[in-house]
């Protein structure tokens, strides 16, 4: 065998199998003396999250455990102040967290003085949270999509279901995508559809306040509702943002536009809306989100509308879950024909990805 040859497999079969981990791998250790390897995905509300290869599930360390972090990639990391910043984790104290900047913003340079490479001393209290970043905008994004399918012999009924959801985090904004369709068939009846989408942009202000755009579309058929478009512009607060839940509550306006099935025109009314969203995190169980937004209408009078949903998640692996949901929309003056309330009961099984 020539000297090439041996070479090549050497590199094979010895070296290869090193080459993927070299510097891919996070590592944390804990106060305990526990030593984890694996990848950091993200800290919220105080809790870690690791991919590791010993477990089904990812890990969920709480963050006050931590007493020293090293990762070859950077972070989006959030401070309660309303900062955000671009930055590797340089070192963790008892108390403290120290970072090092990699991408300022225009305004971190012109109006804070803050440059590539500098250091800055923080709280570990003052970190709200981590995403990591893979250096380019496919490490900022966040999504998950489920899938449902109901079937029964009585009258060939058949039922759809889809849902997904898509989020981006910039260094002073977070941009969110939600998608659910649901579509029953069966035999000698009209099909039965529901769909509803958003698109939300939230820019972050100083002490948990934000300023939130939104654009939200639903159709069903119980209200003969062909098309309700939403376009909400207003400011919102974290009244909360602790280890296991987060809520969050906006006002502002909204400009409705409404088509009815078998009217031609398209109805346009200005509303007043006041949304809440709570979320509850029971580490490695159950995950629970809860919506609630509330119209009032200033150009049609004593109209009301509300739109609640409920999701509860189950993950059952790595990057799987189970997720029961149910959403409920209520007018109190529909159209002629349908009725002032339509809900959903949905389950579906899902991907994080």
């Amino acid at each position: 065998m020539t000297p090439i040859k041996r070479f090549c497999l050497f590199f094979l079969f010895v070296l290869l199998p090193f080459t993927g981990w070299s510097n891919s791998l996070d590592t944390l250790q804990l106060k305990d003396g526990t030593l984890l390897v694996g990848e950091i995905k993200r800290m919220e509300r105080g809790v870690l999250v690791m991919e590791v290869e010993f477990s089904e599930k990812n890990l969920e360390v709480s963050f006050s455990k931590i007493i020293d972090l090293s990762s070859d990639f950077p972070f989006l990391i959030a401070l309660e102040n309303g900062q955000y910043f671009e930055a590797e984790i340089d070192q963790i104290n008892a108390d403290s967290i120290s970072i090092q900047i990699i991408q300022p913003t225009k305004r971190q340079q012109n109006k804070l003085g803050i440059q590539i490479g500098d250091i800055i001393h923080t709280s570990r209290a003052d970190v709200i949270q981590f995403f990591r970043i893979r250096g380019n905008s496919k490490g900022r994004f966040d999504g998950e999509i489920g899938l449902g399918f109901n079937m029964a012999k009585a009258n060939n009924l058949r039922q759809f279901s889809l849902q997904n959801a898509l989020s981006y985090n910039g260094s002073r904004f977070l941009a969110l995508q939600y998608f659910n369709g649901i579509r029953s068939v069966q035999s000698e009846t009209q099909p039965i559809k529901r769909y509803e989408a958003s698109l939300v942009g939230l820019y972050y202000l100083p002490k948990e306040w934000f300023v939130l755009g939104w654009v939200s579309f639903l159709s069903n058929t119980q209200q003969l509702l062909d098309l309700r478009t939403g376009y909400k512009l207003g400011f919102g607060k974290y009244i909360f943002h602790i280890q296991k839940a987060t809520w969050m509550v906006t006002g502002g306006l909204n400009l409705n536009r409404e088509k009815f099935r078998e009217i031609s025109i398209v109805q346009s009314s200005t509303e007043g809306v006041i949304s809440s969203q709570l979320q509850i995190k029971d580490f490695s169980i159950f995950d629970i989100n809860a919506s609630l937004n509330f119209y009032d209408s200033f150009t049609e009078a004593n109209r009301i509308r509300s739109d609640f949903r409920l999701d509860i998640r189950y993950d059952f692996l790595n990057d799987f879950y189970l997720k029961l949901g149910t959403a409920i929309n209520y007018d109190n003056q529909p159209t002629e024909g349908g009725t002032n309330t339509d809900y959903i009961i949905q389950s579906t099984i899902g991907w994080i990805f």
